[in-house]
């Protein structure tokens, strides 16, 4: 567990104002000043009091565990502070430890009564023994559709149950638990930071590795599709090697999940024997020499081809990897007989030659 992961809430708080004065919130000062004119407006309304028959906890008893929680979305407290209506405050929910409240629900609306001046936050607790009951929480509340988060936040609640659970008796035996530990392992392996395009952005939240993946779908996917984790390696690692210098380090996530679905239809087949040992260097070499080096727009092209001659929904696995079959074909079919695993009866029109406007710029350096 990171405990430099867990923040008072008068530092989340303070990384708000910072936030909004850097020019990460659009029109922070104005509609900040706005937000709180309306607010003192409304005070002079007896009615507009906080909920009562719940603790009125202190800030500075209240913290915000984000090995667990969810990352401060400052726009949305904005949002809060501008429509601001205290009857309709509900009480956060958390774990009391000791004299401290560890939030698990809730952290937004603390975070904007205590920029509407209030000095305490009125919270429901429970009390258990349970360690990671907070993380469990957090995903019983996010993961029904409810109050959804991000799957990168589930992982985060789910890596840290994996490590709480520290004698292995309890969290990792519970499969989604261990798929998260598997998964977050992988990628440090790698180097790949697993995080999404906004904590990308962020300098303070980012992570150390020049290269990010921000598909956690498409991270769980893979192990779901291969069960590999050493073929998932090769794959990240690969992509990293022939498409590593993409805008802000990005692995692609369309060349990564193709890859994964040329492996899991030769699975099916019981064919990944008749793999040869360098077919992800065979596939993504045929790709940079006929399709050059930018990822994403051959990525962005490949939606276009399949819309033009499949005309259906994205199906990215089964494009993706027909995508870079019939590339491979193109370019290496006279030094290599080998025919890469696909799905039958699709085609992406690339060996017949129909071409759309936007995948042309992509075509022009078959041999």
């Amino acid at each position: 567990m990171s405990t430099d992961k867990i923040k008072a809430l008068s530092q989340v708080v303070e990384e708000f104002y910072k936030a909004g004065e850097s020019g990460d919130i659009p029109n922070f000062k104005t509609r900040l000043k706005e937000a709180r004119a309306r607010w003192q407006n409304l005070q002079k309304d007896t009615e507009m009091v906080l909920p009562r028959g719940v603790e009125q906890v202190p800030l500075d008893r209240i913290y915000c565990d984000y090995n667990i929680q969810r990352d401060l979305r400052d726009n949305h407290v904005l949002r809060i502070c501008e429509k601001f209506d205290p009857r309709v405050v509900q009480p956060g929910s958390s774990v009391k430890r000791g004299d401290s409240w560890y939030l698990f629900n809730g952290q937004h609306t603390a975070v904007a009564l205590s920029v509407m001046g209030f000095t305490c936050v009125p919270l429901t607790w429970v009390e258990t023994k349970e360690q990671s009951f907070d993380a469990v929480a957090f995903e019983i509340l996010n993961d029904t559709g409810i109050l959804k988060a991000g799957t990168e936040e589930i992982h985060r609640g789910l890596i840290y149950r994996w490590h709480n659970d520290v004698n292995g008796t309890g969290d990792r035996n519970h499969p989604r638990v261990k798929n998260a530990y598997l998964v977050d392992t992988l990628f440090k392996e790698c180097a790949i930071d697993l995080e999404p395009k906004r904590v990308r952005k962020s300098s303070g939240k980012c992570g150390p590795n020049k290269h990010y993946f921000s598909h956690f779908d498409y991270a769980y996917k893979g192990l779901e599709m291969t069960g590999d984790l050493e073929t998932l390696k090769k794959i990240l690692l690969s992509v990293k090697k022939y498409y590593g210098e993409e805008q802000g380090g990005e692995i692609n996530q369309g060349l990564y999940i193709g890859l994964v679905k040329m492996y899991a239809l030769a699975k099916e087949d019981g064919a990944v024997k008749f793999l040869p040992e360098n077919w992800i260097d065979l596939i993504l070499e045929a790709l940079t020499k006929v399709c050059g080096f930018n990822a994403q727009g051959i990525h962005t092209a490949a939606k276009a081809q399949w819309q033009h001659t499949r005309g259906t929904s994205w199906d990215a696995p089964v494009a993706m990897s027909t995508l870079m079959r019939e590339v491979f074909i193109v370019q290496a079919h006279k030094d290599n007989m080998w025919n890469p695993p696909h799905e039958p009866k699709v085609s992406m029109g690339i060996m017949t030659g129909d071409i759309c406007s936007e995948f042309k710029p992509f075509i022009k350096r078959a041999a």
